[in-house]
This record gives C-alpha cells, sequence and structure tokens, in this order.
C-alpha cells in the first residue's frame, strides 16, 4: 500500500513516521504563525501541510531532527499565494514544492497535513491524475508515503478553524497530545 493515511493520535504512536509527524505538526503551527490573519489569503480555514525531506542547503535539518522540511498551504499554489492547479490542497502544494526543489523524501517518506486528505488528494498522491503530476512515486511500485493528519477532512469550519484561532502556544500544547 503506498499511500498510508493515520490519524495522529497516541492511540496510532507506534505506526512508522509518528515521531517524525508530531515534529512536523509542531513545525506546521510554527511557521504558518507568522502569517496566517495577515490578509495573504491563510486564514483559519486554510489547511497547512509538511513533508520531511532529506536536509539541503535551502532546506536544512531541523535543530535535533535529521530531516528538513517542505511546506504546503490550501491557499498557496506551486507559483504563490493563488489557487493555481495545486490550490485548495495543502498537501498537494508541500510535495510539488519539495519536487520543484528537487528534494528527497525522508526514509520513510512522511507527511503532515492538519486535515485528512480528500479522495481527489489520495489519488493524486498516488499518481491519477488531478492536472499537475506528483513529482514523486507513490503508485502501486513506488515507495509508501505516511500521510499523517489532524482533522477528520472536511471539516474546515469547526475543528481546523477552532484549532487556528488559538494562541500559538495553545496550538503548539494540543499539537504536542495528538
Amino acid at each position: 500500500m503506498p499511500v498510508i493515511v493515520r490519524h495522529l493520535t497516541p492511540n496510532n504512536a507506534l505506526q512508522p513516521g509518528y515521531a517524525t509527524a508530531q515534529v512536523l505538526a509542531q513545525e506546521t503551527v510554527l511557521h504558518f504563525a507568522a502569517v496566517r490573519g495577515t490578509n495573504v489569503g491563510i486564514g483559519p480555514a486554510s489547511c497547512c501541510a509538511a513533508l520531511a525531506v532529506q536536509p539541503t542547503h535551502q532546506f536544512p535539518a531541523l535543530p535535533g531532527q535529521g530531516f528538513g522540511v517542505a511546506f504546503g498551504n490550501s491557499q498557496v499554489a506551486a507559483g504563490g499565494l493563488d489557487q493555481g492547479p495545486v490550490g485548495n490542497h495543502a498537501e498537494r502544494c508541500a510535495l510539488t514544492a519539495a519536487g520543484n526543489n528537487h528534494l528527497a523524501l525522508t526514509n520513510p517518506a512522511v507527511m503532515f497535513v492538519e486535515l485528512a486528505p480528500c479522495n481527489g488528494c489520495l489519488n493524486w498522491l498516488e499518481g491519477n491524475g488531478g492536472g499537475v503530476a506528483n513529482p514523486y512515486d507513490f503508485g502501486p511500485h513506488g515507495d509508501t508515503l505516511n500521510v499523517w493528519y489532524a482533522f477528520d477532512y472536511p471539516d474546515v469550519n469547526q475543528a481546523l478553524q477552532a484549532f487556528h484561532l488559538l494562541p500559538i502556544d495553545q496550538q503548539q500544547a494540543a499539537v504536542a497530545l495528538w
């Protein structure tokens, strides 16, 4: 099974990539805190994602971690702040950003996305269409991608917004319990 989707909860703590997903979730909170609500289109309903990548000069390893991070947001397409071919899907933006920068993924490949991937994104992650090609091979004979999520899709108007409206320290405390 090339794309494995799991809820980021302590019940799944023994599954591959859980610890990395926890770090990615914390980094997502910090990364997007600086721009959320500043009128650039990233508000409380904007889903965010982070993908663990092999460190490079432009994507250095996080302190104490063996990986760097490529980020994505539902309001950010590969070309900038617009609703381009991969807009509205944070996981697509993170993978496209990593591919555009020729980044190797960690082994195992791990992604955190705030909302569980929709059916269209699951198909895209597995290499089945979606307009813009997935730059990585997670198809039937490709690598495995462990996708971890916090909120059920399409819970944009409830849990996700409530989470994003919390102060940053409370968001980080919540992530520590996932």
